[in-house]
C-alpha cells in the first residue's frame, strides 16, 4: 500500500560518501555496530525508485517489526530517529527531508537511502548481519557504543601492523590514556587482543620478570597442565641474566598463544620462583593482538574494506542480501537471533546500580572535558555510556554536580 504522497521538498540535507575505503570504514562504523541497526539497514530502507519510498521513523518502525514477527521488543519512532540522525545520515546512508505531504497540514521529516546505501550499505549490513549469528557473538559486543567502532577498529589494525604499546595507540588515534585503557578492557575481555600494563590498572600486573637468584629447576611446580611450556619458560628466564617482557619471553619460547605464557608467568611468580619489576621507560605496557583479533580482521574487517574497494566481496555479500530477501523464514532466524544477542547484551548494561552510572557520567564528563576543552552533549554521554541518562542528568543538576552551558545551539555538560 502506497504512503503518503510527498506534494513538495522544503529542505533537503545529505552527507558526502567518502571516496577511500578505509575512510568509508570510518564513516560506516557508528551505523553498523548493533543488529537494530543492521537489520534497519539491509532490510528496512529498500530504495525501489519511487516517490512514496521515502521513509518515516513511523515506516521503519513498522517494516522492523513485521520482519522480526515477535514481540520481544517494540522499540519506540524515537529509537529510529536516534539510528538516523545519529549514524545513517552523517555517514551518508540516507539523505534528510522536510516534506508537505498530502493530508498533512505540518511539514513531515523523511529519509531516503542514498546510492552509497544501496550499493555498499544494504549488503555489508546484511554480510555483518549474518557474520554476528553465525559466531556466536553479537558485534555491539566488540564495536560497542556510537563512540567507539572506528577507535576500536583502528586499534585492531594498528595492533596487526605492529603497534604494541599504550603510548603508540595513543599517538596514532589521538585518545587520552584511560578512553585507550577502556577499549583495551573490552578487547581484551572479548579475547581479541592481550595486553600486560606496568601500571597495574587493568591489566594482567607487571609486565617484566626475571629468574630469582638462588632458585632451580627442582623448585618449579607445573602451572595448570601446561609441563612442558611451564618448564621452558622457567629455562628461559633462568638462563637470562635481566627482565624480560611477556612479549620477549612467548618470543623465546615460540609459543603460539600469548595468553597462555602470561598464564605460566603468573603461576611462576606465585611460586616465587621469578620476580616482577616495573617498567624501566616511558612505553609501560605491552599489547598485542590474540588470534581472535587476528581472525576477526581477516574474516570481517578486510571483507567490509573489500567490498568498499568494490571487490570481489562485494558481490557476496550481495548475494548474502539477496538470500535475505527472497527468503522470509531465513530473514526472520537471523533478525531474531541478531536482536536477541544484542538485547542479551543492552539489557546487561543496563542492570547497574544508579551511583554506578553518575560515577561513570562524572569520569566521562570530566574526560571529555580535558580532552576537548569543553563538555559533552546529552547524545554524547548516551552514546558513551550505552543507555538512557536524562534522568541521571537531571538529578545531577538539582544536587550540583552538573552545571548545562550552552554554546551557540549546543548544550553541553560540565562538572561544578
Amino acid at each position: 500500500m502506497p504512503r503518503a504522497r510527498i506534494v513538495s521538498f522544503l529542505e533537503t540535507e545529505q552527507h558526502p560518501f567518502p571516496e577511500d575505503p578505509r575512510v568509508r570504514m570510518t564513516a560506516i562504523a557508528r551505523s553498523i555496530n548493533m543488529e537494530p541497526k543492521l537489520t534497519m539497514m539491509a532490510l528496512c530502507l529498500k530504495d525501489i525508485r519511487y516517490m512514496e519510498e521515502h521513509h518515516t521513523t513511523k515506516d521503519m518502525r513498522k517494516d522492523f517489526l513485521d520482519i522480526m514477527g515477535r514481540s520481544s521488543w517494540d522499540p519506540q519512532e524515537s529509537v529510529f530517529a536516534n539510528y538516523v540522525h545519529g549514524s545513517l545520515l552523517p555517514s551518508g546512508m540516507v539523505s534528510e527531508h522536510s516534506v508537505k505531504c498530502e493530508g498533512y497540514p505540518e511539514p513531515v521529516t523523511v529519509w531516503r537511502p542514498t546510492a552509497a546505501m544501496e550499493r555498499y550499505g544494504r549488503p555489508i549490513a546484511a554480510f555483518i548481519l549474518k557474520y554476528s549469528v553465525d559466531s556466536g557473538r553479537s558485534i555491539n559486543s566488540l564495536l560497542g557504543t556510537s563512540s567507539a567502532p572506528e577507535n576500536r577498529l583502528r586499534m585492531l589494525e594498528l595492533l596487526r601492523n605492529g603497534a604494541s604499546t599504550e603510548a603508540e595507540l595513543i599517538d596514532d588515534i589521538g585518545l587520552g590514556n584511560n578512553n585507550i585503557m577502556n577499549h583495551m578492557k573490552v578487547l581484551g575481555k572479548e579475547r581479541l587482543i592481550g595486553f600486560e600494563t606496568g601500571n597495574n590498572e587493568g591489566g594482567n600486573g607487571w609486565a617484566k620478570y626475571k629468574w630469582k637468584e638462588g632458585k632451580k629447576l627442582e623448585d618449579v611446580d607445573p602451572v595448570g597442565k601446561t609441563v612442558t611450556l611451564t618448564m621452558n619458560i622457567a629455562r628461559i628466564l633462568m638462563g637470562n641474566e635481566g627482565y624480560m617482557s611477556v612479549r620477549e619471553i612467548n618470543k623465546a619460547s615460540g609459543h603460539r598463544h600469548r595468553s597462555d605464557v602470561s598464564t605460566v608467568l603468573r603461576g611462576l611468580y606465585r611460586q616465587e620462583v621469578i620476580e616482577s619489576g616495573k617498567w624501566d621507560t616511558h612505553i609501560r605496557s605491552d599489547i598485542w593482538l590474540e588470534d581472535g583479533g587476528q581472525a576477526f580482521l581477516e574474516e570481517w574487517f578486510d571483507k567490509v574494506i573489500d567490498a568498499f574497494s568494490d571487490g570481489p566481496e562485494l558481490a557476496h555479500m550481495q548475494a548474502i542480501l539477496k538470500q535475505f530477501e527472497e527468503d522470509p523464514v531465513m530473514r526472520a532466524d537471523y533478525v531474531g537471533r541478531g536482536i536477541d544477542m544484542y538485547r542479551k547484551i543492552s539489557l546487561a548494561s543496563k542492570r547497574k546500580p544508579a551511583e554506578v552510572r553518575r560515577r561513570e557520567i562524572t569520569d566521562f564528563v570530566r574526560m571529555y572535558h580535558k580532552e576537548h576543552g569543553q563538555g559533552p552533549r546529552h547524545i554524547e554521554i548516551r552514546d558513551e555510556i550505552g543507555v538512557g541518562v536524562s534522568s541521571y542528568l537531571r538529578g545531577m543538576e538539582r544536587d550540583g554536580t552538573l552545571e548545562k552551558v550552552k554554546k551557540g545551539k549546543a548544550v553541553r555538560y560540565h562538572i561544578i
